[in-house]
This record gives C-alpha cells, sequence and structure tokens, in this order.
C-alpha cells in the first residue's frame, strides 16, 4: 500500500537522508488502502465479477527511488535511495529483532511479518514482478487511483522535523 511507505517506511529513513533497500530500480505501482477499499465495494455490490481476477494499481510505476526523489521535495529534507545487499538487509532486520521466517515469530501480534517477506518483497519488485499497471481502479470505482504524490502530501506532517 502506499501508506505502508507515508506512514511507516519514508519517517523511519528521513531522519538519517538514507533509504536503505534492496529494490533497486524495479518499479511498482503503489495502490492506497482507499482504493482498494472502494474495488471491493464495487465487486462485492455490483455483478458480473463471477470468475474475474483484477489488479488493483495505483496509477503510476515508480520505483523507491521516485518515491524518495518526491518525499525530498514534499518535506523539503534530503532523502536519497540507497541499494544495499539482500545479506544487509536481513542484517539490518536482525538488528531489529524481527524473526527471518514467519514459523520463528513468538510475537506475531506485535511483529506481524518477519524479514523473509519483507526481503522477497523488495526482490520481486526488483526483479519488476510488480510492474504492472492497470485501469481496474478506474473501471470499478469510476475515479481513477490515488498518486503516490497524493499519498506523501496527505502525510507530510509525519515528515517534519
Amino acid at each position: 500500500y502506499s501508506e505502508a511507505l507515508a506512514e511507516m517506511a519514508i519517517p523511519n529513513h528521513l531522519p538519517t537522508g538514507k533509504w536503505r533497500g534492496i529494490a533497486g530500480n524495479g518499479r511498482i505501482a503503489l495502490v492506497s488502502r482507499a482504493d482498494c477499499v472502494d474495488c471491493a465495494a464495487a465487486v462485492l455490490t455490483g455483478a458480473g465479477h463471477e470468475n474475474k481476477a483484477y489488479h488493483i494499481t495505483g496509477p503510476e510505476l515508480l520505483s523507491f527511488r521516485d518515491v524518495a526523489i518526491m518525499t525530498a521535495e514534499i518535506s523539503r529534507r534530503p532523502l536519497e535511495y540507497v541499494e544495499i545487499s539482500d545479506e544487509e538487509m536481513y542484517a539490518f532486520y536482525d538488528s531489529l529483532g524481527v524473526p527471518r521466517a514467519a514459523s520463528e515469530n513468538p510475537n506475531a501480534e506485535v511483529i506481524p511479518w518477519c524479514s523473509d517477506d519483507m526481503v522477497s518483497f523488495e526482490q520481486a519488485i526488483r526483479g519488476g514482478y510488480f510492474a504492472i499497471l492497470t485501469e481496474d481502479v478506474r473501471k470499478l470505482t469510476g475515479h481513477p487511483p490515488r498518486p503516490m504524490r497524493d499519498i506523501l502530501m496527505a502525510h507530510r506532517h509525519l515528515y517534519k522535523v
């Protein structure tokens, strides 16, 4: 979700001015939670959706580097995307005490994810598996999906010093 970056990732990266990640130049059409809810409501209350699959995407393919540049413009604070290795990403999560595998997570209520989830997600972005852009949000809801810039603007209060 767009909000996952806007609410959690970016506020954690801004203090250092460095966004360390492994997604490289891979791109993803980040989608807002509200657009997902709108699409689900349209499918659940509408007809003709049986046996259909939709790709619910945001309006543009962006790399994390693109999002860092937008964030720097909006926050007026430096934020550079820095590529690191998969091993360095695992080491970062290890330093936070995040379990590597879901089966190793005795605190799933507090941290409902594991580092394998996060690392494999960025690997998939890097590999191009999320470089999908559709018009499904507009087709289902009648409105365009919310751009990442709008989501960042709505959360800019989190980016102040």
